[in-house]
């Protein structure tokens, strides 16, 4: 990503024995391009929805993540998990 223009190293300006990665303007521009589309999909798929359906479906999605999350730390008590 770096050679591709994408990222640039900078140094910390409190531990020069570290680099700080962070998005070029490329890849600021990329980044931004590919949330607008990812926005404009998620507004296609979900056109014909009702609000209160499509609030009530990222509740239970964000129940979900959580609980992935919390059954991959328990399954990987040596990174910190349960």
């Amino acid at each position: 990503m770096e050679k591709a223009g994408l990222i640039i190293r900078l140094p910390d300006k409190d531990d020069h024995r570290r680099n700080i990665v962070a998005l070029s303007e490329q890849g600021a521009v990329i980044c931004r391009e590919a949330q607008e589309h990812s926005s404009a999909e998620v507004d296609r798929l979900m056109a014909g929805a009702e609000p209160w359906d499509i609030d009530a479906f990222r509740r239970v999605m964000r129940v979900i993540q959580e609980n992935l999350f919390k059954l991959d730390a328990a399954s990987h008590p040596e990174a910190g998990g349960a």
